[in-house]
């Protein structure tokens, strides 16, 4: 049973309660009933002390009045709960009113201080731009000035090394040139002795062995490679420099054995 319902029958029966007293109390008009009256009005007040009487023993049970005493405590408790979500919900919103309101706080300030920065930075720009053209003004000017008096050097015949007459114009040219470029190598021509006996001969081999003569450069490579093995006197002197040209022709050795006699051309 819901406690409306339980409501709505405890103000039922308290309502009945009254009419019973007020009409038992009321005695006058007794008197003046006749049987039947008397008979109806008593039938009236049995009958309704009887359903008194039925709603007070179907009230008076204890599950029924724990079962309503859980539920008004259990109203209670949503009660007190949504009082409290409410404040937690009021407390929220003005949190989120506060933080928005710093945020907008926030934002301006960030407007403000960016546009100041930005009239700063403009106003940098401009002193930049405008010493740049002071300074451009000036070199312009010095630039002049030189020109003119490099003009008056050279009619008096002065020499500049970084743009002199046509002759040192020429060979810094030349040497642009030498720089730049390659070096010179001559075209490779195997001659007609000079072949393998059991196969035939390996260009890329051939072309290692004679590169000395293809470029001045590789020459004096090999020249320098080979210089460093030649000792003065057979014995090496700390004091005294290899020799860079040997007194003699120096002669290969002769084969370890015949099987490396058998490789000669």
């Amino acid at each position: 049973m819901s406690i409306t319902r339980t409501k709505a029958r405890l103000g039922e029966a308290i309502s009945l309660y009254e009419q019973l007293s007020q009409e038992i109390k009321d005695t006058n008009n007794a008197a003046t009933m006749t049987d039947e009256q008397w008979a109806s009005y008593i039938r009236t007040l049995g009958h309704d002390a009887a359903r008194l009487i039925q709603t007070s023993r179907s009230m008076d049970n204890d599950h029924l009045i724990c079962a309503l005493l859980n539920k008004q405590r259990k109203l209670e408790r949503h009660k007190a709960w949504k009082k409290r979500a409410r404040k937690r919900v009021k407390h929220e919103q003005r949190l989120v009113e506060k933080r928005n309101k710093q945020w907008i706080k926030e934002i301006e300030w960030k407007v403000t201080t960016a546009k100041v920065q930005k009239d700063a930075k403009d106003q940098k720009e401009r002193e930049t731009r405008r010493k740049i053209k002071e300074l451009s003004r000036l070199l312009t000017k010095l630039t002049e000035l030189r020109n003119l008096r490099r003009k008056k050097l050279e009619s008096q015949g002065h020499f500049f090394a970084d743009d002199g007459n046509e002759f040192f114009n020429k060979v810094k040219e030349w040497h642009e040139q030498q720089e730049k470029g390659e070096p010179e190598r001559k075209e490779l021509i195997i001659d007609e002795q000079d072949h393998w006996k059991h196969m035939e001969l390996d260009r890329a081999a051939y072309e290692y062995w004679c590169q000395a003569n293809q470029s001045t450069s590789a020459l004096l490579r090999i020249r320098k490679e080979w210089d460093q093995y030649i000792w003065k006197n057979h014995e090496r002197d700390e004091r005294d420099p290899v020799g860079k040209i040997p007194p003699t022709f120096v002669k290969p050795s002769p084969p370890a054995n015949w099987v490396w006699a058998t490789y000669l051309l």
